[in-house]
């Protein structure tokens, strides 16, 4: 059997049997991953014409979005159906405002890379081929400070997801990819492999970089052996193991294993089950109900236009002006840079100037001035929310 580093995601984060749905072809809705997976090719294009001028990208991520809309996506060179056109182009916009202020690096993108049972390197169609990944982008660099400095081998995984962070470095996807890009390397004086995942939303970067000494050379091989073990484990069970796998597991509403039980002992592990089927009811509702709520008794659910405070431009400089005013020690010139940088950095929503308020304007006598305050510091902007809302129309 032969595993790539997605399939064996579903294995490790899920659980067994959700390997086994994903290797039947089990429905799940791909319209979820869309908009990621044409920022990826959007990004891919951008990267591979070494475009730079504004223009020039905007222009690529156009036909990208045809090709996508009219002919699909390519995954291991089997074709995927066409992309929906909003799918698509809110991938494109999302990759375009993450290169238009991150240069994308030279390379190559979408390499496919494999090894076999042994764990020596093979080309990813060959029969003997065991554990595949095919890496978003490849490219040289050089890494160090002024004591020690050399080449490294960056391999570049984006994420179109909010929440990926620095814990996606020790999933065993990221180390999948070192691993095969380790055991297919052919560049030369390479010194070290750095591993890099790229949130395009939060364009935020995040590195680990495995040293070609004895012990990133040890690390490398003991990484390769649990792969070579976990395919092992994944070949001889696929049975279900309900609980905290359940959360984002796009089948937990199919698996039987993962519906209610009647044993009290169980019902922790009801909870892990109905929070895992809540998310993934929500991902799919979202899409089915993008163009228009859904009546249910009492209500309807779906997305609805909504309005919520939030600071003005300039508003925590205010509320530190006011602070010091209150202390008696305001200077009309200073600006109070460190508070309000320190201030920016642990971020102040409509709550912390709330808070603010009834500190600086305490007691009943502080009503008027509070309600003034707050006028000044806040505005309402236009929200969207998905949810369950009570009676009338959205």
């Amino acid at each position: 059997m032969i595993y790539s580093s997605t399939s064996m995601r579903y294995f490790t984060r899920h659980c067994p049997k959700a390997l086994d749905y994903h290797l039947k072809g089990a429905f799940h809705p791909k319209e979820i991953f869309q908009a990621g997976i044409a920022a990826h090719a959007v990004l891919e294009e951008i990267g591979r014409k070494k475009a730079r001028d504004t223009q020039e990208m905007r222009s690529i991520s156009n036909n990208v979005v045809d090709q996508l809309v009219q002919a699909g996506h390519s995954y291991y060179g089997a074709q995927e159906p066409p992309m929906q056109p909003e799918a698509a182009l809110e991938g494109r916009d999302l990759a375009l405002s993450y290169a238009e202020s991150n240069p994308v690096p030279e390379g190559q993108y979408e390499v496919p890379l494999a090894m076999d049972y042994l764990g020596l390197p093979c080309d990813h169609t060959d029969e003997k081929t065991r554990y595949r990944a095919l890496i978003d982008l490849m490219y040289e660099d050089i890494e160090g400070d002024e004591d020690f400095s050399g080449k490294v081998l960056v391999v570049r995984d984006y994420k179109s997801a909010w929440p990926t962070g620095d814990s996606e470095l020790d999933t065993l996807q990221r180390k999948g990819q070192a691993v095969m890009a380790f055991l297919n390397m052919t560049q030369d004086g390479i010194q070290g492999i750095r591993m890099e995942v790229v949130n395009i939303r939060s364009h935020k970067t995040f590195t680990k970089t495995i040293w070609l000494d004895d012990e990133g050379l040890e690390t490398l091989v003991q990484w390769k052996n649990d792969i070579l073990q976990m395919c092992k484990a994944a070949d001889v069970t696929r049975e279900a193991r309900p609980g905290v796998g359940c959360l984002d597991c796009p089948w937990v509403m199919d698996c039987n294993d993962a519906q209610m039980r009647s044993n009290r002992a169980e019902l922790p592990v009801d909870l892990a089950c109905l929070e895992g089927t809540r998310k993934e009811l929500i991902k799919r509702l979202k899409v089915t109900l993008k163009e228009a709520p859904a009546e249910v008794p009492g209500g309807e659910v779906g997305f609805r236009n909504e309005s919520k405070k939030k600071p003005k431009e300039g508003a925590i400089f205010d509320i530190v002006r006011a602070f010091h005013v209150k202390l008696g020690d305001f200077q009309e010139d200073e600006g109070y840079e460190t508070e309000v940088a320190l201030l920016n950095t642990v971020g102040v929503g409509s709550g912390q100037v709330g808070n603010a308020a009834k500190v600086i304007f305490e007691g009943r006598d502080g009503k008027e001035g509070r309600e003034s305050f707050l006028m000044d510091l806040l505005e309402d902007v236009g929200v969207v929310k998905f949810g369950i809302h009570k009676g009338g129309k959205l």
